[in-house]
């Protein structure tokens, strides 16, 4: 009797799974030497894995780089009511990204991606965070009044275009 497609992939996970038990070490060997003679190869393949497999890479690369479970990450987010810690943008606008210390690796708490660029490029630094907030106030106090004026000047230009339509 013919085997199912089914059955004939169960055998070989079955075969495949023995023969990496008695044989430890050599698949990741062999592994090694296929990667570096294919690299490009290998890398579309890690990559199409880890597109259809968005959970598991996800949740492997927070536990190995910050030690933090799906369920921890969940209570994060809900202490922080779904929302970026500095802007206050909802999780519905893009995806909200853990934000930590590049130093300790501790985890400060949830970003939308423009807040924590933000920072990534001010170097975490809060006094050049302070100086540049400064410098934006004072910017746009300029600009405030600038605007006031465009503003004005626009409704000055409406007015005498209605008064030499009507002529």
């Amino acid at each position: 009797m013919a085997k199912t497609e089914e059955e004939k992939k169960a055998a070989k996970r079955e075969y495949n799974r023995k023969w990496r038990e008695n044989h430890p070490g050599c698949n990741s060997r062999n592994s090694r030497k296929w990667r570096e003679a294919y690299p490009e190869r290998a890398r579309q393949i890690q990559r199409n894995w880890a597109k259809n497999h968005p959970q598991y890479t996800c949740e492997k690369g927070r536990k190995y780089n910050y030690g933090i479970t799906s369920e921890e990450q969940e209570q994060l987010l809900a202490d922080q009511d779904g929302v970026c810690a500095i802007c206050g943008n909802n999780r519905s606008k893009g995806v909200l990204e853990l934000d930590h210390d590049h130093v300790t690796r501790q985890i400060r708490g949830f970003l939308c991606r423009k807040c924590n660029l933000g920072l990534g490029h001010f170097a975490d630094n809060p006094n050049w965070l302070r100086r540049a907030a400064g410098y934006l106030e004072r910017k746009n106090k300029n600009k405030q009044k600038y605007l006031l004026i465009i503003s004005m000047g626009c409704a000055i230009l409406r007015l005498v275009n209605t008064y030499r339509r009507r002529q």
